[in-house]
């Protein structure tokens, strides 16, 4: 109950250093197939910190309870994060319908991964249900970088972005 609270403290504050920190602490103590180990890759790729490690154990979590709507966001975030966007979706398209998790925001991946597809118009429709003001400052970023992929080559020119 200690951890879940203290996570959920870190994660309000948007304070996802202190969310590894203490989640490396505890997934060294209690093993790499935990829930506990799948957030911990998920930070880990979302901060772009200790990656291959991220991909492995977001890979061996995955493996052990795919149903998991946790671990199977994860796993997809690590796909696409290993460029494999025609994998990751089609693993994510097996969550059943309104599944979520509290942990990654399923709408921002699934942003990622249709603009990686080249799918804008689902791109747009995921990422306008990301909640940017509960987000951690890594997915505010990436959703950022997902909009500017977003933007049509006109835009770009009439508002002077890039």
């Amino acid at each position: 109950m200690l951890l879940v609270e203290l996570l959920k403290q870190y994660r309000d504050a948007k304070r996802t250093a202190d969310l590894m920190r203490v989640l490396t602490t505890y997934v060294g103590a209690t093993g790499e197939t935990t829930d506990e180990a799948a957030q911990l890759a998920y930070y880990s790729l979302l901060s772009e910190t200790n990656v291959p490690r991220a991909h492995v154990v977001a890979k061996s979590t995955f493996a052990g309870e795919a149903d998991d709507p946790l671990r199977r966001l994860v796993y997809v975030f690590s796909l696409w994060k290993q460029k494999r966007a025609a994998e990751a979706i089609i693993t994510l398209n097996e969550l059943k319908p309104g599944v979520n998790s509290d942990i990654v925001p399923a709408a921002l991946v699934r942003a990622a991964i249709f603009a990686d597809l080249g799918q804008m118009d689902e791109a747009r429709t995921s990422l306008a249900l990301f909640k940017a003001e509960t987000a951690l400052p890594e997915e505010v970023a990436l959703a950022a970088k997902v909009t500017a992929q977003l933007k049509k080559p006109g835009e770009a020119a009439k508002t002077g972005a890039p």
